[in-house]
């Protein structure tokens, strides 16, 4: 009885062990906000011969409380002004009776929060703006918003290159993106030879689709994490554009998010390694629990045999 007391005790310890080791990362990525996390972001954005971009972007949030504050943070450190900003609300999402309710802008946060927005700045040394949503779980568990909204002067004109910097999901985001896409298109009528760069997160892909705009995309961008885009295009596909900077840069530029794209991928590889040792770590602490129980157990089954060999023998003595 004892034996199996030990044995009991020592199996719980173990499991509990390997329990807590396989959840240390799990407990580590829920100690940000969880209220939401965000299914999909796809961002579509057209450049103008100003230097100007528009965008139309589709965000996807799934909700985990029953009241939420979302939160889409606009960098607008190198834009001169933000024009045309709207936010609709998405119902019957996939479907062909698919609509858009258009929220009103709202100046403070007091009033009526329903199918409103408010557009404010929250850190001004860093001219960071944010677009702030309260949506409630009764709309659904999943929200689709589409946010529309033109900026001015986003275009760098270097001498020897246009270059147009834009963070998707800012430094020191806070919650996970399963997926994320953007594409841009150029000018009207121009489909130039351009360089593109992410940076922040491990990209799955970044190509020239076949309509000859820029596109990339990712998927499992964790907290902390972020998605920033660095393109480089021809100046000329920009007349128009005022952001003018009398000094070259292309080559600075290069070597600087070359750099930039290999250190994300080391990290990753990184984070990728520790994985793997994380998993052959409680693979293996599987196989030791599994010998340790089989050796204890064994040795519990001879003793007992012993045991009931010992009692027979005593009683073959005891009849003759």
């Amino acid at each position: 009885m004892k034996t199996r007391r030990m044995l009991a005790k020592l199996a719980i310890s173990l499991v509990a062990l390997l329990l807590f080791t396989s959840m240390v990362p799990t407990i580590k990525a829920r100690g940000a906000d969880v209220d939401y996390t965000i299914s999909s972001y796809e961002s579509d954005l057209t450049l103008a011969s100003d230097g100007s971009a528009y965008f139309q972007e589709r965000i996807t949030y799934s909700l985990r409380a029953d009241t939420v504050i979302l939160d889409k943070p606009l960098p607008m450190l190198d834009v001169s002004d933000i024009e045309d900003l709207e936010v609709l609300l998405v119902r019957d999402e996939g479907e062909e009776t698919e609509t858009r309710v258009a929220l009103e802008a709202r100046d403070n946060k007091n009033g009526d929060a329903s199918r409103t927005y408010i557009y404010e700045p929250i850190e001004k040394d860093e001219n960071l703006y944010n677009i702030s949503i309260e949506a409630d779980k009764n709309d659904g568990s999943k929200l689709t918003y589409i946010y529309k909204y033109r900026l001015k002067d986003i275009v760098f004109l270097y001498r020897d290159t246009a270059a147009l910097f834009w963070q998707f999901i800012i430094p020191g985001n806070t919650v996970a993106h399963d997926y994320v896409k953007v594409s841009v298109a150029y000018p009207k009528g121009k489909g130039p030879e351009v360089e593109g760069y992410i940076g922040g997160s491990v990209y799955d892909e970044k190509a020239i689709d076949d309509d000859g705009r820029f596109a990339a995309q990712a998927s499992k961008i964790g907290t902390d994490q972020s998605f920033e885009l660095v393109l480089l295009m021809p100046v000329d596909i920009f007349p128009d554009g005022r952001k003018l900077i009398d000094n070259n840069a292309k080559s600075d530029i290069v070597e600087e998010m070359t750099m930039w794209e290999q250190e994300v991928l080391d990290l990753h590889k990184q984070a990728n390694k520790k994985r793997v040792l994380m998993g052959a770590f409680i693979g293996l602490l599987i196989l030791v629990i599994g010998f340790i129980s089989f050796c204890i157990l064994n040795k519990y089954k001879k003793k007992k045999n012993r045991d009931i060999n010992s009692e027979s023998g005593i009683q073959d003595r005891a009849v003759h």
